[in-house]
């Protein structure tokens, strides 16, 4: 199947300018609906990688003063551009089954069959898309029973909901945590649940979490004085989950408030015979592409691509993506807006 049907329009001649923040920034269509500098997308790129600096180490590698840093952190933080917070690990949570829907709708406006599958026990994210589908959905439950019940059950009374393809992620083969969708960061959901945790989890820690997951950057003591418990325990609790590879301390982006990412899609990967994992791999090393998952179902790889400008993105699926020996087919589900998504459920790899 050609791709070329889902994303059209002029393309520039071939060439992978890199894609750090400020690159990124310098090269999106849609800059000026922000007033980012050097500095700032230096900040980003620093608390996303970790949330807990302080002043004073941003401030020395700015070199700015640290009244000044968090003068822009509040700014950054007052914008919604970015939201520090805690990132959970879904498999160390307990979770066993990844999913993600393809919906297709009838008979009811897209976004209200989208508000009402978001309201779903087990959803994670909803996306609007162009294309075959209507909606993309991520899910994550505790089992298989859990998969069957959605499937077969609460999926199919929602009015609107027309035609439900599913594919099982069994293997995430890469995951980047900078990057909230779209808005996401304006949408806090500390209700989070722990099926089966990689540590065991007492009610403090669980406090512990929401406090962290409101905001990653208030201080050990601060934290304590809220639960009424020491410093030194919220420290050692905090160890614990980091150590156990349950929960990360990070920026989370808002990359189209930022002006960094300009056009987003999923996209949708069939293979030619045994090569998947070398598609995976080759497809995880491209900057652009986001998450790699391998799947069940009729396509092999489900990737979240994101770009600097919309004819990148193209260039991206057409030429790079498409380019790949292997690869038999793709189709392109261009993203045009995020009914919900609970962007602290991600998966650390290689940290």
């Amino acid at each position: 199947m050609n791709d070329n049907s889902a994303m059209t329009g002029p393309d520039s001649p071939p060439e992978r300018p890199p894609l750090s923040l400020l690159d990124a920034l310098k090269a999106t269509e849609h800059r000026r609906r922000v007033s980012l500098d050097e500095t700032d997308v230096r900040l980003l790129e620093l608390l996303s990688t970790d949330g807990r600096l302080s002043n004073r180490a941003l401030a020395l590698d700015v070199g700015l003063t640290e009244a000044t840093v968090a003068v822009r952190l509040r700014g950054l933080l007052e914008q919604r551009i970015l939201h520090v917070g805690a990132s959970l690990d879904w498999k160390a949570a307990g979770f066993r089954w990844e999913m993600h829907l393809l919906i297709s709708t009838a008979d009811r406006p897209v976004e209200e069959v989208g508000r009402e599958v978001a309201a779903l026990e087990g959803v994670v994210s909803v996306l609007v898309v162009f294309g075959r589908y209507d909606l993309i959905v991520r899910v994550l439950l505790a089992d298989q029973v859990a998969a069957g019940e959605l499937l077969h059950d609460r999926l199919s009374r929602i009015h609107g909901v027309d035609r439900v393809e599913s594919g099982v992620v069994y293997e995430t083969r890469k995951w980047t945590t900078r990057f909230a969708s779209r808005s996401a960061v304006s949408r806090l959901d500390t209700a989070v649940d722990f099926p089966a945790p990689v540590t065991t989890l007492d009610t403090l820690d669980r406090a512990l979490v929401d406090e962290l997951l409101a905001d990653g950057r208030r201080s050990n003591r601060e934290i304590g004085r809220r639960l009424q418990v020491s410093e030194a325990t919220v420290r050692v609790r905090l160890r614990r989950m980091e150590d156990a590879g349950l929960l990360r301390i990070r920026g989370q982006i808002d990359a189209d408030k930022a002006g960094l990412v300009a056009a987003w899609a999923v996209v949708l990967v069939s293979t030619v015979g045994g090569s998947t994992d070398a598609v995976a791999d080759e497809l995880a090393a491209m900057p652009e592409v986001a998450t790699v998952s391998l799947s069940t179902g009729r396509r092999d790889l489900i990737l979240f691509v994101t770009a600097p400008t919309r004819n990148h993105l193209v260039r991206v699926v057409t030429q790079d993506i498409r380019g790949l020996g292997g690869v038999r087919s793709t189709e392109t589900c261009e993203i045009i807006r995020t009914i919900n998504i609970k962007y602290h459920w991600v998966r650390f790899l290689g940290d």
